[in-house]
Parts: structure tokens; C-alpha cells; sequence
């Protein structure tokens, strides 16, 4: 049920910057009204300014709620508050269009996302949470497809393959090395800065992650970009970089957005058939890792999760060989 939040602050109007940091406005009045529109741009705005979190969480948070509003208003509902049996005809309805878990998980949480634009309070309700349970337990939605994974034998294997002397082939194999070296995400490869870079004698360089989807409170975490990479990134700077606060940036010294980089990935894994997505790098640093014999826990810690779970999970491709041969190192044996 949702609750005004006594605490609304003054609604503060500020200026846009482009069309595409707030998609989720405006909205019919029977929706939305125009006060609550008002102040859900003032804290979408808020949200990107002030930097509390990531600009791609900011815009995925909008593109989940988007869908709850679209359905308000095909069912001619006000978007906000938001009844129980409104919450739960829209679990059902999303249960129905996506063959994703996550998603649904998802568009369950973006209830709770765009009563808080809205300055109220909304707790999601329990029936709504079995409701989606169910939807989970009985197949109706199915786990999200698991990218295959890059590891480093594919790295080496598009190292022969590259033309250094193009940056549209240059860049992506750059960004899948500090992926894979970093076992990062592709939006925190993107961010990361000269300034907060340390050199060492060995060849290798250690990089500040300053915040993550997982660190959304920006404290901070060191990683290394092994020798192989961090010469790589010479290499790629001497050729084809610029002057920019950026590890990698545009040509003009701007950083890319991660949709842009996800493309330039894209079309570079094709060019070379290799079926993939730029997360699959992440996932080969888990199963290089964990063949090498690094404890789950390790792996989890420096690949900033806040669990094993998602770790594990990109083990489910190893054999199982496999798996008894590095448990077996674990165990001394």
C-alpha cells in the first residue's frame, strides 16, 4: 500500500539536458497528474546530477517503470498510489510478456521505484510477492540466457585476428582485456580514470573502480589490469588514443555510454563469429579464475559481488571434470 511520504521536499525545476535522461514523461493526466510529473522529473533530474547513482541504473530504473506505466494507462489506471490488486494484476500481466526472471524481478521493483519519484512510500505487497513466486516456480518465466563465456584462450585467439592498425578493432579487444583482467563490467571499464590509475614497476597497473551497481555508494574498489593488458593500453594510446581523463574514451576525449561500447563489442565478436556478449568476459575471468584454482570466495570478493551466488552460476557451463580437478586443488589433493 502506498503512503505519502512526509518528508516530500520542494519540488526544484531544473533544466534538461537532453531529451534522453528522463523517457518516462510526460504521461496522460488520468495516469499521472501534472504535479506528480513535476516532481518525478525534478528527482529524475536530482538523481543524475547529484551522481548518488550510476546514470545507466538511473535509466534502466525509468525503462522498468515505463512498462508499469504504458499498462496503467492501456487499463486507464493512475499510475500512483497503486493498489494491491492493481500491483497484482500488473505481476500477472508481466509474468505473460517476458521469458526473463530477471525481468520480472524487475518490473516488480519498479513499483516501488516510481512511488519513490513520487514521494511516497510503497511496500510491495506479500500476495504480489507470491504472485511472482509462482510465476518463477511454475516455468511461466525462464532463467535469462547466460552469455557464453570469453576466456583467455579466446583473447589469445582474437589477439592473432586483430588489425592494430584499426581502432574499430583495436577498441573492443582493448575493453574485453581489461574486462576479462579486471573481471568488471563493461560500465565500470568505461569510467575508470588516468588519475586514479598506479603504475607499477612489473608492468601491471592497479584502477580504481570508484562505484559499481554494486557500489552504488561510490566507496570504491582497487583492481589490476595484468601486464599483457596494461601494455595493450599503451599500445592502443600510442595509435589511436587521446588526450582525455578517461582509460578509454570518444575521439573527442568524451566517455562512451555503455550501450555505445556494448555495440562496438557486438559487432567486433561477430566480425570474428565468436558468440558472445562483452558480459561473457566477465564470466570467463570467473571460470579462468576458478580453473586456476582461486577459492569462490576470492573470485566473489574481487569481482565486487555481494554474494557466490552469480559466480556459481557461471560455473554451471564447466564440465565436471573440471570442477573435481579444481576442487581437488582446493583440498590440497
Amino acid at each position: 500500500m502506498a503512503k505519502c511520504n512526509t518528508k516530500m521536499r520542494t519540488i526544484r525545476r531544473k533544466n534538461v539536458k537532453t531529451k534522453e535522461q528522463i523517457i518516462i514523461l510526460p504521461q496522460p493526466v488520468h495516469v499521472m497528474s501534472h504535479e506528480l510529473q513535476d516532481l518525478v522529473r525534478a528527482n529524475i533530474i536530482d538523481a543524475y546530477q547529484i551522481g548518488d547513482v550510476l546514470e545507466s541504473t538511473v535509466r534502466e530504473n525509468q525503462k522498468m517503470a515505463l512498462k508499469y506505466l504504458d499498462w496503467c494507462k492501456g487499463c486507464c489506471h493512475a499510475a500512483v498510489p497503486c493498489s494491491d490488486e492493481q500491483a497484482e494484476a500488473f505481476v500477472i500481466y508481466a509474468a505473460n510478456q517476458t521469458t526473463s526472471k530477471e525481468t520480472l524481478q524487475k518490473w516488480v521493483l519498479s513499483l516501488k521505484w516510481i512511488h519513490r519519484m513520487c514521494g511516497m512510500e510503497f511496500d510491495i505487497p506479500a500476495r504480489v510477492k507470491r504472485r511472482a513466486k509462482a510465476a518463477l516456480n511454475t516455468g511461466m518465466v525462464k532463467p535469462p540466457k547466460q552469455s557464453n563465456p570469453i576466456t583467455a584462450e579466446i583473447l589469445d585467439y582474437l589477439m592473432t585476428k586483430v588489425n592494430t592498425a584499426k581502432r574499430s578493432e583495436m577498441l573492443p579487444m582493448l575493453i574485453l582485456m581489461m574486462q576479462h583482467s579486471i573481471g568488471g563490467r563493461i560500465d565500470e571499464v568505461r569510467l575508470l580514470t588516468r588519475h586514479q590509475t598506479r603504475i607499477h614497476d612489473d608492468g601491471t597497473a592497479d584502477v580504481l573502480i570508484a562505484r559499481s551497481k554494486t557500489d552504488q555508494g561510490g566507496v570504491g574498489m582497487w583492481r589490476m589490469l595484468n601486464r599483457t593488458t596494461y601494455g595493450y593500453w599503451i599500445r592502443y594510446q600510442k595509435m589511436h588514443g587521446c588526450e582525455s581523463k578517461y582509460l578509454i574514451s570518444r575521439e573527442n576525449g568524451e566517455a562512451f555510454t555503455e550501450g555505445s561500447l556494448k555495440a562496438v563489442v557486438r559487432a567486433f565478436l561477430r566480425q570474428f563469429d565468436v558468440d558472445a556478449s562483452s558480459h561473457g568476459a566477465r564470466i570467463g575471468f570467473v571460470q579462468d579464475a576458478f580453473r586456476a584454482g582461486v577459492d569462490i570466495g576470492q573470485i566473489t570478493k574481487y569481482g565486487g559481488w555481494t554474494s557466490a551466488h552469480m559466480p556459481y552460476y557461471y560455473l554451471r557451463s564447466l564440465s565436471v571434470p573440471e570442477v573435481g580437478r579444481n576442487l581437488g586443488v582446493l583440498m590440497g589433493r
